[in-house]
């Protein structure tokens, strides 16, 4: 199974649970429909600056003289006339009611508390949320409470729909015999809300105006709202019950310090970058501003915010933020999508912040901070501007992009490879180029072996993450695996050791440059029924459909049939960057032979080492193809293997000295290597055997060991219990003579064959042999 991080931020979550009309006329992401295939971008810079006395010092008071204004203040503070100043609508029919009523039950004004009620109301929620047991949180709402509220508020009675229920997904549920409503706010007894508490908004009058009783309101919001200082113009009129409110209308741009429009390739038309200074940072005991800034960028087209990016954070340790210096709208990472790079002035120094435009997991997209490139740029450059970071990401090819993949591919690796270190180096990163279409450009793999995996594809210029950071290597996810030149991958993964497993097919979408899971098979091992039925899927339009077992093997085998070869391979990164490169420009990838491939090898080890290299052909993998042994006898060896039509050091420059007396063995086809120690004064000797671990190019570690300890001629044994089985640290475990015999043979199919890893040829020897 595949999953994506989603949040970017955990106080942000709480605020946007909180907020009512979610995706009616507020914040909500752009469309498919939206989004523009033919980008056309442009760069702007702005630089802005507020002191910190004169914000903290700010007059929000509201003036005294103004009666009206002073009742409309306190109108406006209470909690329960929330729900209708957090979005805009022009009339209360365009009021997503799903999510008005549910802050009102959030605060408490609507509602009875569940446990209040009769049994029967407590067994029809438990059954109708498919729960065992009742937690606090959930209340009953009639229908005849919820006209009463709707008219007191806005003077029109309305009820709440099962199709808007729908949109908040396990909040509403309706019982009664449809005469009434539960609605779960449980999740207010999360981490997040217990630290935090309810989202407490705050909104300062600004200006009134009354005519025939209809009150236009202006207000200005002010600390721990999604507002952002943003303006908002208030219809209301006064009824006998109190104030109604008619329309809301935010004006999302009067409230920022800046605002840049903008062209970006996600959407069609202009956009603009509305930059905020929140000033959140409140004192706990005053309840006043401290005078800390926190700025923040909203994306807005056509007075509807699409996005928001808390510039707060701060992973480098440079303070609260004194100014932004420049936004630059542009393409850094030339997938097509316009990014951002953020230049701001901290109290600790000079800091860049790098986003990307992430189209996530069920989502129309958002901007992600790269911290780990943001890093990289910031230990590189010293005290950039934005487009002299954009020159260095892209090499000046943000506009029309790399006419070349190599070029293109040696600073996606760059980029890659700096954003996974931790100290702004190179030194991160695995990379294979491979052939995952059918055409002949290669397509590159970048991963963190073990941890995650990248792909990605150089089309017209533009280089697409196909592949984007899919993580691996716990909770029973093994990884990824794919059909060369087929665009296909399966990934099979289990949960409960085994109780459940998940086998799933992937194809990429060459339109989108994304994969889309087209076949999906629940299997069940457990005899308990906590894991559910088996079953077949396929998926339509991004839909999941149970189809039977002889459907999916006719689906299945139509995938296969259009692959040259039935045979997978495993997804992931084999070369460091630096080798990558070197790769590139020397053309060492693509190879169909690996006899051609090898000669290439052999040269370029003989030019480094002189006449004394020594070389031979080895079976230490499982492959058919064999291995190359390069080496300086009795000092040091690499050994060279194929692996995506290029050759790779599965082992490099290896001391001999490292390895007991310097003899190493190998059990032919095993992947298994053994040395022997010997101590003659302690009358000791270990013969150890370690497993090659291919993907990872290193020697796996200790497997198991045998010695005689001293005289007595006593012989122990361990074994180590291999990380990919436990989950855990690998762990050395002692062991009777007959679980080591056991282990021994699983691992070697029985065979006791035994040869010494060494070089028999010279370069000119060992080249003829791969010639004939």
């Amino acid at each position: 199974m595949i999953y994506r991080k989603m949040w970017k931020n955990a106080w942000m979550i709480g605020l946007a649970l909180s907020v009512f009309l979610t995706g009616c006329n507020g914040t909500k992401g752009s469309s498919a429909e939206e989004a523009s295939n033919t980008p056309t971008e442009s760069y702007s810079t702005i630089s802005v600056s507020l002191d910190e006395d004169d914000v903290a010092s700010e007059a929000f008071t509201v003036d005294e003289n103004k009666e009206l204004l002073k009742q409309m203040q306190t109108w406006i503070d209470e909690p329960e006339n929330y729900s209708f100043l957090l979005d805009t609508f022009s009339t209360s029919e365009d009021i997503c009611w799903e999510d008005a009523l549910y802050e009102a039950v959030m605060r408490g004004y609507l509602g009875t508390p569940l446990e209040k009620m009769p049994p029967v109301n407590r067994n029809e929620y438990l059954e109708l949320a498919e729960k065992e047991e009742l937690k606090k949180g959930v209340f009953v709402i009639t229908d005849e409470e919820i006209r009463a509220y709707t008219e007191a508020k806005v003077g029109t009675a309305y009820e709440l729909t099962k199709e808007a229920a729908a949109k908040k997904e396990n909040v509403w549920y309706r019982g009664g015999k449809d005469t009434l409503w539960y609605c779960d706010v449980s999740f207010l007894r999360t981490a997040d809300y217990k630290y935090n508490g309810i989202p407490q908004y705050k909104f300062i009058c600004t200006d009134v105006t009354e005519s025939d009783g209809n009150i236009i309101l202006k207000t200005k919001s002010y600390a721990y709202t999604n507002y952002h200082q943003a303006v908002s113009e208030i219809h209301l009129i006064k009824g006998e019950a109190g104030y109604q409110v008619l329309s809301n209308e935010i004006h999302w741009e009067e409230g920022a310090v800046k605002v840049i429009p903008s062209k970006i390739s996600m959407f069609d038309g202009e956009v603009s970058f509305a930059v905020y200074d929140d000033e959140k940072v409140i004192d706990k005991k005053t309840k006043k501003p401290t005078g800390t800034h926190s700025f923040s960028i909203a994306l807005i087209q056509e007075n509807e915010v699409y996005d928001w990016i808390d510039l707060y954070e701060d992973k480098g340790n440079l303070g609260f933020i004194k100014t932004v210096d420049e936004v630059l709208a542009a393409d850094y990472d030339l997938d097509g999508k316009t990014d951002l790079i953020v230049i701001t002035d901290r109290v600790g120094g000079h800091d860049v912040k790098l986003y990307y435009w992430d189209e996530g997991y069920n989502s129309n997209g958002y901007y992600l901070c790269d911290f780990g490139l943001s890093r990289h740029v910031s230990y590189t450059l010293e005290n950039p501007d934005a487009n002299e970071v954009l020159a260095y990401l892209t090499d000046g090819h943000d506009s029309e992009g790399f006419s070349d993949y190599k070029e293109a591919f040696k600073y996606t690796a760059r980029n890659y490879s700096g954003s996974s270190s931790s100290d702004g180096t190179l030194n991160n990163g695995r990379f294979s180029l491979i052939y995952f279409d059918e055409d002949d450009i290669p397509e590159l793999v970048a991963g963190n072996n073990g941890y995650s995996v990248s792909v990605y594809q150089f089309k017209d210029g533009k280089v697409y993450p196909i592949i984007s950071d899919w993580g691996y290597g716990a909770g029973g996810n093994a990884g990824y695996e794919y059909y060369e030149r087929a665009a296909l991958i399966e990934n099979f993964d289990q949960d409960g050791a085994g109780s459940a497993y998940y086998d799933t097919y992937l194809k990429l979408n060459e339109e989108t440059h994304k994969m889309e899971t087209v076949l999906y098979y629940y299997g069940v091992n457990a005899t308990d029924d906590d894991w559910g039925e088996p079953g077949y899927f396929k998926y339509v339009d991004g839909e999941k459909v149970e189809i039977t077992e002889s459907e999916y093997n006719i689906l299945l085998s139509s995938y296969l049939m259009a692959c040259s070869s039935n045979a997978t391979k495993f997804l992931c990164g084999d070369m460091t960057y630096s080798e990558l490169v070197a790769a590139i420009d020397n053309d060492n990838y693509g190879y169909t032979d690996y006899r051609d491939a090898y000669l290439a090898d052999i040269k370029r080890y003989t030019d480094k080492n002189g006449d004394k290299a020594r070389f031979a052909l080895v079976y230490v993998t499982d492959e058919e193809t064999p291995e190359l042994l390069a080496e300086i006898p009795g000092e040091r060896f690499s050994l060279y293997r194929m692996e995506n039509g290029s050759s790779i050091a599965i082992l490099e420059d290896q001391s001999y000295k490292d390895y007991g007396e310097g003899t190493l063995s190998y059990y032919p086809g095993d992947n298994l290597f053994s040395y022997t120690i010997r101590d003659e004064n302690a009358g000791t000797e270990d013969t150890c055997y370690y497993r090659i671990y291919v993907e990872g190019r290193y020697l796996y570690g200790e497997l198991w060991k045998y010695g005689k300890k001293g005289s007595d001629g006593v012989y122990s044994y361990t074994y180590k219990r291999d990380s990919a089985f436990t989950g855990f640290e690998p762990e050395i475990v002692d062991c009777s003579q007959e679980d080591f015999e056991k282990y021994f043979s699983w691992y070697t199919d029985g065979k006791k064959e035994l040869c010494i890893l060494q070089g028999d040829s010279t370069a000119e020897e060992i080249s003829i042999k791969l010639q004939h």
